[in-house]
């Protein structure tokens, strides 16, 4: 994979983008280090991830986000971190776009690439209007390597990503999905 950092994605979907800051495999902190716009409207659904925390610190605007059962409403320079294994999301409830940086503690590649990926799929016309993509063994790939989980009926999706994802097939197409966008 070539170096990210630097580099500014953008979702022509939600219009949404990620600029990376730091790699994981770069820095001496062990973080992974992204400044994102989010559009009115945008965010995540509820999810959680096994292996890393996430701290949301908004740069300009407002960002809500949910950590556990507690909502709060971020402005700049205020920050909120979702431990391993805390459901969570973040979202948008402003008529203005927001900046916020996430810090990915310790660092993760397959977050990293995830992202390059997904908006990669978006410009190629591959996700629906919700920006998921359209094929199922891309969504099972991309939640796979982000250690992206979702909640509640949903969580039996992990199992079958996680199968479906670890396929030879998959492992074929998860290096192509790199190979494409992740440059």
């Amino acid at each position: 994979m070539s170096d990210l950092k630097g580099k500014t994605f953008k979702n022509p979907v939600n219009r949404d983008e990620v600029t990376f800051i730091e790699m994981a495999s770069e820095n001496n902190s062990g973080k992974t280090i992204l400044d994102a716009v989010l559009f009115p409207g945008g965010g995540t659904p509820l999810h959680y991830h096994k292996t890393f925390d996430e701290t949301f610190e908004v740069l300009q605007g407002e960002l809500m986000v949910q950590a556990g059962k507690q909502k709060i409403k971020l402005t700049a320079g205020e920050k909120i971190t979702a431990k391993k294994g805390v459901h969570h999301r973040f979202y948008s409830e402003s008529d203005q776009p927001t900046t916020f940086r996430t810090t990915v503690t310790p660092g993760h590649e397959g977050f990293e690439k995830f992202l390059p990926i997904l908006y990669g799929l978006a410009r190629d016309g591959l996700v629906d209007k919700g920006s998921n993509p359209k094929n199922f063994r891309h969504t099972a790939i991309i939640m796979t390597m982000s250690d992206t989980r979702l909640i509640g009926p949903l969580s039996i999706l992990g199992w079958i990503f996680g199968f479906v994802a670890n396929t030879e097939k998959s492992k074929q197409v998860r290096e192509a999905l790199i190979e494409k966008y992740c440059q």
